[in-house]
């Protein structure tokens, strides 16, 4: 699919946010949560920051607003944990390496999405990126899964560029995930074009400034997971029935900027 010519958002918006550290945004790590995504073209980015300006704050790291990530995300050969989210499973795993380039710091984390659609996010400090599990690593994946680590290795990796906005009263996190790049051994698919944004809070709050202005726009919630997305284009063999839909959605929003207006 051809994509339109790559558009550049204006990042000076960035600048009428008040900052957040890293250690304020702790109070609001929400790592037991519910999520929401949206996906749209980055032509509206502008639009939507400019609005959202008098209720959030935006994580600045290093004097950094559009902070640079990179998730390396494990399988094993079977590809199980792709196929519980390709197949709906109620309870289901992520399991990856990330490292925050501008803040020059590891974790490996753990993500469980439960039957009762919640997010819980378990993370450890780490000195590397590794293709395998072993170590500290290892017996912490153990330990929150009950599962055995045989098998698992890196899968796709992805660099993007993210956006991090905390609602003033600490309730509530939107980031914006910008310039998606997958990579696995030699193949490489980028989305410049597309923002895939979620709403992170304890419990759903249609109020939420970010989520009204998204419906305004006439985006609407999506069922996306970027790990997901990663494996459909860059591995043949797994089942990609169930995410036509998905990327039918994606194709859309990058042949037409208008798209969800």
């Amino acid at each position: 699919m051809q994509q339109t010519e790559n558009l550049i958002f204006n990042q000076n918006i960035l600048q009428q946010f008040n900052p957040i550290s890293l250690k304020e945004m702790d109070a609001a790590a929400l790592l037991n949560r519910m999520d929401r995504k949206f996906a749209f073209h980055i032509s509206n980015l502008e639009e939507i920051l400019t609005a959202l300006t008098p209720y959030y704050s935006i994580l600045e790291v290093k004097g950094i607003r559009a902070n640079r990530y990179e998730s390396y995300y494990l399988d094993n050969d079977e590809y199980a944990f792709y196929h519980m989210h390709h197949n709906s499973h109620g309870n289901r795993l992520k399991v990856r390496f990330r490292r925050y380039a501008d803040s020059n710091l590891n974790f490996f984390e753990v993500k469980i999405k439960t039957n009762k659609d919640r997010t819980i996010k378990k993370r450890i400090k780490t000195d590397n990126i590794e293709s395998t599990l072993f170590g500290e690593a290892k017996n912490f994946y153990e330990l929150q899964t009950l599962r055995g680590s045989n098998g698992l290795k890196q899968k796709i990796r992805i660099d993007y560029t993210r956006i991090t906005l905390v609602r003033n009263d600490l309730a509530e996190r939107a980031t914006f995930d910008l310039f998606l790049t997958y990579k696995f051994d030699d193949k490489i698919k980028a989305f410049n074009n597309l923002v895939i944004a979620e709403v992170k809070q304890s419990k759903i709050d249609n109020s939420s400034p970010v989520t009204r202005m998204l419906k305004s726009l006439h985006i609407t919630e999506k069922s996306l997971s970027k790990y997901c997305i990663g494996i459909y284009e860059l591995h043949d063999t797994v089942k990609k029935n169930n995410f036509k839909p998905q990327r039918h959605i994606i194709n859309k929003i990058l042949s037409n900027i208008n798209y969800g207006r």
